[in-house]
């Protein structure tokens, strides 16, 4: 319960720091938008992340684009203690092969590799040897997911900030630009 509360809360701060940064960044220009709202998930799994509505038309494209850069950057820059925090509670233990399936070892998760993650854990532990992984802290796994969630949301694509930033830079480019995706 302990881990779970420490992932559900900094998790949440990360998507709200990342939602007020929209909402301040329309207050600034003078853009009515409401606070930010959270999606619950069914079923009691948490969030499916968190939204503003966005009231009045967005005047150019600079304002778009700013309004659109606005909740990476500030969720990014909310993760960041959180990420050094956790990365250095994290432990280094050796990845042990299960060669008996029948043999209970403790369970290791092991999100996918992440460039952020690999450059702060040589900050705190060095270069990792041979068989060697990196154990999270609930609170640095909690900033792999934020980092996770942040490069979905950088996608080129509609409603996404990513598709936001591309058409305030390129303007009908985008659609082109986003079709492999």
């Amino acid at each position: 319960l302990a881990a779970g509360m420490q992932i559900s809360l900094t998790l949440l701060g990360i998507l709200f720091a990342h939602e007020m940064g929209h909402y301040l960044t329309c207050q600034r220009y003078g853009i009515s938008a409401t606070v930010p709202y959270f999606l619950p998930f069914p079923l009691g799994f948490g969030t499916l992340g968190a939204f503003i509505r966005i009231r009045s038309p967005i005047r150019d494209k600079r304002e778009l684009f700013d309004v659109g850069v606005a909740g990476p950057l500030a969720g990014f820059v909310a993760l960041l203690p959180f990420l050094f925090y956790g990365v250095a509670h994290s432990r280094v233990g050796k990845f042990v092969e299960i060669a008996d399936p029948q043999h209970q070892h403790p369970v290791l998760l092991l999100p996918g590799h992440c460039l952020a993650i690999e450059l702060t854990s040589r900050l705190f532990h060095g270069r990792l040897l041979p068989g060697q992984t990196l154990d999270l802290h609930p609170i640095a796994f909690a900033a792999w997911f934020g980092l996770f969630a942040t490069a979905l949301n950088l996608l080129p694509l509609s409603q996404l900030d990513g598709g936001h930033i591309l058409y305030a830079a390129l303007g009908s480019w985008q659609r082109r630009l986003a079709k492999p995706l």
